[in-house]
């Protein structure tokens, strides 16, 4: 008995481990954003030391582009706690080396302090300080499935370098006009390019909530605010069905680990493709 279901979990955990490295994304349907404006990029650093050196906390940098979801991008930093000398450094915008765009953030010792971005259309955020982030609703409606072509969100990144062993900690949020979406979970360390997988169906739902009728999409990453802990954004996007081999060997290994008596969690975890 022990024989046979140890050699299950094997073959469940290899399976699950080639559905992680083979490409799944089959096309990217809408793009959220790319952190290609602006050009050169700007930074933002949050200090802790006398005026006039003295950046607001939270700070919050709003950038305008069409390609960018609703049109704006509210970039907001805060440090949860007294910020030290820079507690936290932040920059966005085009890499003319690498011909791409790149959002940087980067957290120091204690406090820790947490990212948010936000897609709300060009609203009346208040710049502070304190900073605040005032969700108006202003995507009017969007469709992020696009007529239910696309059924989950990646977030593609250079690195990411959350401190804690079940890596960086990421929230999800969408409203709509009579209801919500949202989704915790947490991005596998990497220190070379990777891209995650978040499927739609795996958000909690409330009222009659639908990604056809998205008001607001707001992600949080470093959501608990963990000291020392860096990432490098490369983009956001909506995507269409990832490729059927991919699913095929994910569902495997899935039905493999059921077998063994294991249990998913109530705390979903993002899958890696690519790398």
């Amino acid at each position: 008995m022990f024989r046979s279901r140890f050699f299950g979990l094997c073959i469940a955990t290899l399976l699950i481990g080639v559905a992680a490295i083979v490409p799944s994304v089959a096309r990217a349907d809408l793009l959220i954003d790319d952190f290609s404006t602006p050009n050169p990029a700007e930074i933002f650093i949050i200090l802790g030391v006398a005026a006039p050196y003295v950046s607001p906390d939270p700070t919050l940098l709003k950038q305008d582009d069409p390609a960018i979801l609703g049109g704006e991008r509210d970039l907001f930093a805060d440090v949860i706690g007294t910020p030290g000398m820079t507690s936290v450094v932040a920059s966005v915008g085009w890499r003319n080396a690498g011909g791409y765009g790149l959002l940087e953030f980067g957290t120091l010792s204690s406090p820790g302090s947490m990212l948010v971005l936000q897609y709300d259309g060009d609203d009346a955020d208040i710049p502070g300080p304190p900073a605040q982030l005032v969700d108006n609703l202003g995507l009017g409606g969007v469709d992020l499935t696009e007529g239910g072509q696309n059924v989950g969100i990646v977030i593609s990144m250079q690195s990411c370098d959350g401190v804690l062993s079940t890596g960086l900690d990421v929230r999800v949020l969408a409203t709509g006009p009579s209801g919500s979406a949202s989704l915790e979970t947490n991005l596998a360390n990497s220190p070379v390019p990777i891209s995650y997988y978040l499927p739609l169906s795996a958000f909690t739902t409330s009222g009659t909530f639908g990604f056809d009728d998205v008001d607001s999409l707001t992600f949080t990453f470093n959501a608990d605010a963990t000291p020392n802990t860096d990432l490098e954004l490369l983009s956001i996007r909506m995507v269409a069905v990832p490729e059927p081999g991919t699913m095929s060997l994910l569902g495997l290994g899935l039905a493999g680990l059921g077998a063994c008596g294991c249990q998913r969690g109530r705390r979903l975890g993002a899958r890696k493709i690519g790398g």
